[in-house]
C-alpha cells in the first residue's frame, strides 16, 4: 500500500497582500516571551491588518533599547509579521469565487455569515478581511450548512473504520499493528554552496510503540535517541537537497471502558508502560500551557460538573467539556497563535492540537497529571499528522484522550465512540514528541517553521529556518498489517 500525505493544497492565490521584512535573528527561545503583552501601538497596527507598520515598530523598539526584556518579545512578533500576509493570502472576497468553483451555491453575504459564525477564520491584512487558502477544507466538514458543498473526501471512511476498530478492540481487549512510513523532505530553494540542514521526525520511544526499526534512510544521518523528547533523524547537506528515512513500529493499543460507571474503578486494564507522574505532569509551560483566568474559571466550571473530586472523573470532566464546546477549525501555522488554550476556549474553535493542549491545561489546572503526545494518524484509508494527550489517575495508569476525534464523534452523533477516546486510542498511531515546544538533537541555529512540534520535517539554510515555501515534505504510509492481539507483549505497570 502507499498512503501519501503532504499537506493542504488549498485555493491558489496571486501571493500575499504585503510583504514584510524578515527579523534577521529570530530564534526558538524567543516563544517563551510570547505571554508578554505587545505594545499597544505594535497589536493596534497588527490588529487592522497594517504589518509593515507594526514590523517597523518591534525593529525600531528593538534598536532603541537592545537590553529591554521586551527584545525577544519584539524579535517574536517581527519573525510572526514576516509570514503572517502569507498565510491570510486570500481575500474574502475572492472566497466566495473559490466556493463557487467547488460547487458551492455561496455568495458575500454568506461567506460573511460563515466567517462571522467563525466556520471561516479571518485577519485583517492591508486592512483587507482574508482567510486562509485551505479554509474550504473547514467548511467541507460542515458541508452541511453551504449548500453544494461536498463533504470532506474520507471522512465517512474514517469514521467507519474508527467504529470498527473500536468493536475489534473491545472484543479482543485491545489491537495491535506493524506500521512502515517512509517520510521525505526536499529543500529546493537553496544555492548550490548553502549549507542546508535537515531534520525528519521517526517513531519514538513510546508506551504504546515497540520494535522500531530504522529500514532505510538517506546516507549520513544521525539518529537521536529512542527517548528523545522529539525524535528525528538529521542530515547536514550542500546546496539543494532530498533526504528520506523508512522506519517501522509495533503498536499495541489496550482496550479500557472508562465509562462503565461513574465513581467506579475501570475493571482490569492493560497497563501501559510509562513514567511515573512528575511534576512537570502538573506543572505551567509557559507559553500555552498556562493557567490563565480563563483557564482556571473553565476549570472551576469542569470540577462543578465532575461527578466527584477524583482524578479519573475530573478528566472525564474535563474531557466532557473540550468535546463538547469545540468545534473543529483548521488553523494557521502554530507560530501565528497566540495562548492556545485561551484562543480555544474563548472562540469555541480549534484542531487537534489546540484541542489536546486544552485539555492538557484543564487536567493539570485540576491536579490531573497530563502529558502530550503526537504523530501521525496512519490508517489503512489515510495519513495524516495528529497531536492527542494523555493522563494520569490512580485507578487506571496512564491512558489517552483524543479530544479532536471525540469531537468528530460528537459531530456524528455517536456518543459511544466520543467515549471510547477518552480512555483508549487506535492502533494507528506513529508518536513521536512526548513534549510541546521540545527541543531536536542537534539543535539548529534560527526559528524552526514549527518550533513547537514536528510531525513532517524542519530545515534550515545558511542558518536560518526554511519557511513552506522552501521544502516540500511528504509522508508515505507503506505497510500497515494486523497483528493477533494474543501475541501482545506483556503490559508493564504505569
Amino acid at each position: 500500500m502507499a498512503v501519501t500525505w503532504s499537506g493542504h493544497e488549498g485555493v491558489e492565490t496571486t501571493g500575499a497582500l504585503v510583504e514584510v521584512e524578515d527579523a534577521p535573528d529570530a530564534r526558538d527561545a524567543d516563544v517563551a516571551a510570547l505571554g508578554m503583552a505587545l505594545p499597544p501601538a505594535v497589536a493596534r497596527a497588527k490588529d487592522a491588518g497594517y504589518l509593515a507598520q507594526a514590523a517597523a515598530l518591534c525593529r525600531d523598539g528593538i534598536a532603541a533599547d537592545p537590553a529591554s526584556p521586551l527584545v525577544p518579545r519584539l524579535r517574536l512578533e517581527w519573525h510572526r509579521l514576516a509570514r503572517l500576509a502569507h498565510e491570510y493570502r486570500l481575500p474574502l472576497g475572492d472566497a466566495v469565487g473559490a466556493l463557487r468553483a467547488a460547487g458551492a451555491d455561496a455568495s458575500f453575504d454568506d461567506v460573511c455569515a460563515l466567517a462571522a459564525r467563525g466556520r471561516i477564520d479571518v485577519r485583517f491584512i492591508a486592512g483587507t478581511p482574508c482567510t486562509l487558502p485551505h479554509f474550504i477544507d473547514t467548511l467541507r466538514i460542515y458541508a452541511d450548512e453551504v449548500p453544494g458543498l461536498e463533504p470532506e473526501p474520507g471522512a465517512a471512511a474514517e469514521l467507519a473504520a474508527c467504529r470498527a476498530v473500536r468493536d475489534e478492540m473491545r472484543a479482543a481487549g485491545g489491537a495491535a499493528r506493524s506500521i512502515t512510513v517512509r517520510a521525505t523532505l526536499s529543500v529546493d530553494r537553496a544555492g548550490a554552496d548553502d549549507d542546508v540542514r535537515i531534520w525528519l521526525p521517526v517513531a519514538a520511544e513510546a508506551p504504546q510503540l515497540s520494535r522500531i526499526e530504522v529500514l532505510d534512510a538517506s546516507a549520513g544521518g544521525f539518529l537521536a535517541a529512542p527517548d528523545a523528547p522529539a525524535r528525528t533523524m538529521s542530515w547536514r547537506r550542500t546546496g539543494p537537497a532530498t533526504c528520506s528515512v523508512t522506519y517501522r513500529f509495533r503498536i499495541d493499543a489496550p482496550y479500557i471502558d472508562l465509562w462503565g460507571g461513574r465513581g467506579a474503578a475501570p475493571v482490569a486494564p492493560r497497563a501501559v508502560p510509562c513514567a511515573p507522574p512528575c511534576a512537570a505532569d502538573l506543572a505551567e509551560e509557559a507559553p500555552h500551557i498556562a493557567f490563565t483566568p480563563l483557564v482556571r474559571a473553565v476549570a472551576e466550571r469542569v470540577r462543578a460538573a465532575a461527578y466527584d473530586d477524583t482524578p479519573l472523573e475530573l478528566a472525564r470532566a474535563a474531557y466532557d467539556y473540550v468535546t463538547e464546546h469545540i468545534s473543529y477549525r483548521y488553523q494557521p501555522s502554530y507560530i501565528q497563535l497566540d495562548a492556545i488554550p485561551d484562543s480555544c476556549l474563548s472562540s469555541g474553535y480549534g484542531d487537534c492540537g489546540m484541542m489536546a493542549l486544552t485539555f492538557i491545561a484543564l487536567c493539570r489546572c485540576l491536579g490531573v497529571p497530563a502529558r502530550w503526545q503526537s504523530g501521525l494518524f496512519a490508517a489503512p484509508h489515510g495519513i495524516t499528522p495528529h497531536d492527542w494527550a494523555m493522563f494520569h489517575t490512580p485507578e487506571t495508569g496512564w491512558r489517552w484522550a483524543d479530544c479532536s476525534f471525540g469531537v468528530s464523534a460528537r459531530r456524528a452523533g455517536d456518543e459511544e465512540l466520543r467515549r471510547f477516546y477518552f480512555g483508549n486510542l487506535d492502533p494507528w498511531r506513529a508518536v513521536f514528541n512526548r513534549a510541546f515546544l521540545a527541543p531536536f538533537d542537534p539543535a539548529g541555529t534560527g526559528m524552526r517553521r514549527d518550533p513547537f512540534d514536528n510531525q513532517m520535517g524542519e530545515a534550515t539554510v545558511r542558518g536560518r529556518g526554511a519557511d513552506a515555501d522552501r521544502m516540500t515534505q511528504t509522508v508515505e504510509l507503506i505497510a500497515l498489517q494486523e497483528l493477533p492481539w494474543d501475541a501482545a507483549e506483556p503490559p508493564r505497570l504505569a
